[in-house]
């Protein structure tokens, strides 16, 4: 028996997969989610609650078990503006090719194919290279508002935004040698979420949708926690 009750988060995690004989990257398999959030997750940084569930799940314990990532409200997250029409949808898509792409907890297969046509079209309107003719643009806002009234009527709602990323190639040898920074860029990212309601579509937890080597930027709130230093403010001694 593992005695984890005085360990953190991250350590909880390291030593019951050190006691089911699991590497990282078997953990990431078994519970649905990318080997950067295992390796967040372990490092003691904050992840998204479904994350921390998935990893208890994977381990085989209760997510309380594992003890506490923090609060949704204290994660770094995406506030979300509410989509309504085509024109509004179709101009953020045309911000960035890469899309962080949610959606609530379903009931049936139709919902699910609707909300599959929905993401479809925004990733192939996101694909597009160059700028959209008239005719074009119209015919993409249309289709977009087609499908957005389509999951109004299912009793779903649309959030999205853009947010930047600073991204960097680094070569570390396969993570066994000194790691090199051979580029770096920042790409705009879209983020969008579906749910049952106003509230389930306000903000966006896109960190775990990161890779080991991209960074947050612009559009990532980092909500200030008790005990970190306080942000500054203007005027005053």
């Amino acid at each position: 028996m593992i005695a984890i009750e005085n360990m953190d988060v991250g350590e909880n995690i390291r030593a019951l997969r050190a006691s089911r004989a699991m590497t990282q990257e078997d953990l990431a398999a078994s519970a649905g989610v990318g080997i950067a959030t295992v390796q967040r997750a372990e490092a003691g940084r904050t992840i998204a609650a479904a994350s921390l569930a998935s990893l208890a799940a994977a381990l085989g314990v209760p997510a309380s078990e594992l003890g506490s990532a923090g609060s949704v409200a204290d994660q770094p997250h995406v506030p979300l503006d509410r989509m309504t029409t085509g024109r509004g949808l179709v101009g953020l898509l045309r911000r960035g090719r890469n899309i962080d792409f949610g959606f609530c907890e379903l009931d049936s297969i139709d919902d699910a194919r609707s909300i599959q046509l929905f993401q479809e079209h925004c990733e192939a309107v996101a694909a597009i290279e160059g700028a959209l003719r008239p005719v074009d643009q119209v015919m993409q806002e249309l289709e977009a508002k087609r499908l957005l009234d389509g999951l109004v009527e299912r009793g779903f709602v649309v959030g999205g935004a853009s947010f930047e990323v600073q991204c960097y190639d680094v070569d570390d040898d396969g993570g066994g040698g000194l790691a090199i920074l051979m580029a770096q860029w920042t790409e705009t990212r879209i983020a969008l979420r579906v749910g049952r309601d106003a509230a389930g579509i306000s903000r966006a937890f896109v960190m775990d949708g990161l890779g080991e080597y991209e960074t947050p930027r612009d559009g990532v709130i980092f909500p200030v926690r008790a005990g970190d230093a306080a942000a500054p403010t203007d005027g005053g001694d």
